[in-house]
């Protein structure tokens, strides 16, 4: 281990004696200590260090957290989860361990990438695949693996998560395992992207199979069933599309609003009524984001990609910056917001050209994991 200290800074250096002499101290004090100052280095605040040392303190913190007891390694996990810097190969050795420990990565943390949640699920156990099952965005790829190895819990959860992508096979597979048995029947029902092929094969089969028990258990009558059933089934189909409609109706409405310069002014009256959860639906339909990955692009330290696709979907700068300060003080607890910061990112805004703020939206639509490869880049320049 010394040799490899010997090519960092000594800064670093003196950082990584720190953190070794805190593993050694098995005090309550001594491990509270440690998961902080381990917490601390990858929290964005520190900018201490060049990319090299975080490579090697990396690998120390990974050989110290082996020797900890296994609350603490929770602990820690529990704490680095929500942070955005942590590195990819301490976010995987955590989420390799056992799933008390790995769940909070699992279903948190922004540096695993979809190949690293298709391991996850082809060689860990069922707990480990609920923790994916809940991630706030998840990928197709993901959801495909997690229906091919993950139990009627783990479909049941997938099918409850919004921020789920499900192609039309994978809504196929599963309709195919559902029946009025299954404890996921009625979550892939109320899926608002169901494909209308797999919506009537699947009302079908569950009512063929309620079709012979109330016929062989019940001795209700065959015609009245089968008339009853006809009547039906057209009417569930319809309001999967009605459902369809509205939610299309609703993205002309915000598509006006962007066309018509008004998307800044709707936006500010949102927030200012508090109605934060509607402002991230506007947000993200306006951007064509899913609403999990517009809400860290919102919330995201510092707010240049924030003030990017603002600027790409017509908000103008007096709006931006309203805005901007709005939800600053929402996630500071109505403190004030360090003028420096509200400083750089309007000379940001203003900077930046729609040309390049439209080239990174599409960039970001097309490939969601882009914003975890801006933070590591802008954490590299730093």
């Amino acid at each position: 281990m010394a040799g490899r200290m010997s090519g960092t800074s000594p800064l670093a250096k003196t950082r990584q004696e720190q953190l070794i002499q805190l593993a050694n101290d098995r005090s309550r004090k001594g491990r509270t200590l440690l998961t902080t100052a381990v917490v601390e280095l990858f929290s964005g605040k520190s900018r201490l260090f060049t990319g090299s040392d975080y490579e090697v303190m990396t690998d120390i913190i990974i050989k110290l957290i082996d020797g900890i007891e296994k609350t603490v390694k929770a602990a820690l996990a529990e704490r680095l989860a929500d942070e955005p810097n942590v590195p990819r190969k301490l976010a995987l050795h955590f989420a390799n361990m056992e799933s008390s420990i790995a769940f909070p990565i699992l279903k948190n943390s922004t540096a695993l990438r979809d190949p690293d949640l298709i391991n996850i699920v082809m060689n860990k156990t069922r707990e480990h695949h609920m923790a994916v099952s809940m991630r706030a965005i998840l990928p197709a790829s993901v959801s495909r693996a997690l229906v091919d190895r993950g139990d009627d819990g783990v479909v049941k959860s997938l099918l409850e998560n919004k921020g789920a992508e499900i192609d039309d096979k994978t809504f196929e597979d599963i309709a195919r395992r559902t029946n009025q048995d299954s404890i996921f029947s009625a979550a892939i029902v109320r899926r608002h992207d169901l494909p209308k092929s797999v919506a009537k094969q699947l009302y079908w089969a569950i009512t063929a199979a309620l079709r012979q028990d109330l016929i062989f258990n019940h001795g209700i009558d065959e015609d009245s069933i089968d008339n009853a059933i006809e009547d039906v089934i057209p009417q569930m189909i319809e309001g999967i599309e009605e459902e369809k409609s509205a939610g299309e109706e609703f993205a002309n409405q915000v598509e006006r609003a962007v066309r018509q310069g008004e998307l800044g002014d709707t936006l500010l009256a949102l927030l200012n009524a508090t109605q934060i959860p509607r402002f991230t639906t506007w947000f993200a339909t306006a951007c064509h984001l899913r609403e999990g990955l517009a809400n860290r692009i919102m919330f995201e330290e510092g707010g240049e990609c924030f003030a990017a696709i603002c600027k790409a979907v017509g908000i103008d700068s007096q709006s931006f910056l309203a805005i901007f300060i709005l939800l600053r003080q929402g996630r500071l607890g109505d403190k004030r917001v360090p003028s420096d910061e509200i400083k750089n990112v309007s000379a940001y805004f203003e900077k930046m050209s729609t040309k390049e703020a439209s080239a990174l939206l599409k960039r970001l639509q097309r490939n969601p994991e882009l914003l975890n490869a801006i933070r590591a880049l802008d954490t590299e320049e730093d």
